[in-house]
């Protein structure tokens, strides 16, 4: 019954928590040259980039292969049990901005510039460039890169060494009722001792549980806004 709570928690926290992406942007184009002074090449279309909050580096997939399975966890980013990818991209620009695609879908990666240092979102969309007029492209940056906080980490290591404590407390109870009565091992003692250590670990199943559902990973996809400049 313990294996199959710890079984239940382990598969909730690793799922992250799914949020709304936020308002799609308005149809407003930013300030960006004259976007006819030149033509675009053949077999191009001219894209206007923007994106909220900004600016944003816009990169390119140009590349993108999936093999086998695993996972990755790091202090500030973790990834459930998916396939491995590996994905090559190309920088376009820093928004807002102009830049001239080929004609067809491209998927495009926004993503913050914190310039701290700290965690940058980013997010993805999935844009059909053609021919003819301008194109604009406003990205609400989203988190697709799953972060989490350090109490998730505290929380399973807590639940871990909760776990092996109160196992370790059970075994001293159970060798405190194998104890003949009237020997020369009190059995008081290792009821006395077991029902503290199980009930240490049982403090730091619950703390880590708490901990681990509180900083649970999040997940938000980004929003676009596509509309002719």
């Amino acid at each position: 019954m313990r294996a199959l709570t710890f079984a239940v928690v382990a598969l909730a926290a690793c799922t992250p928590i799914e949020l709304p992406p936020p308002p799609a942007p308005r149809a407003i184009a930013p300030s960006v040259p004259d976007l006819h002074a030149t033509a675009a090449p053949a077999g191009s279309g001219r894209v206007v980039l923007d994106a909220e909050p900004g600016p944003a580096e816009v990169s390119r997939v140009i590349s993108e292969s999936s093999f086998g399975y695993g996972s990755s966890a790091g202090f500030r980013s973790y990834r459930t049990l998916q396939p491995l990818q590996q994905r090559q991209t190309e920088l376009l620009c820093i928004t807002p901005c102009v830049v001239d695609l080929p004609i067809g879908a491209h998927e495009l990666v926004f993503r913050e510039r914190t310039g701290d240092g700290g965690h940058a979102r980013s997010s993805t969309a999935i844009v059909a460039v053609h021919g003819g007029e301008p194109i604009v492209v406003r990205h609400a940056i989203g988190d697709e890169s799953i972060s989490y906080s350090a109490s998730y980490l505290l929380g399973w290591i807590a639940v871990s060494v909760g776990f092996a404590t109160t196992a370790f407390g059970a075994l001293t109870l159970g060798l405190g009722a194998a104890a003949k009565p009237g020997g020369q091992v009190n059995r008081d003692d290792f009821f006395t001792v077991g029902g503290v250590i199980a009930g240490l670990g049982l403090v730091l199943d619950v703390t880590g549980v708490l901990a681990i559902v509180l900083g649970r990973p999040h997940h938000q996809n980004g929003a676009t806004t596509v509309f002719t400049f």
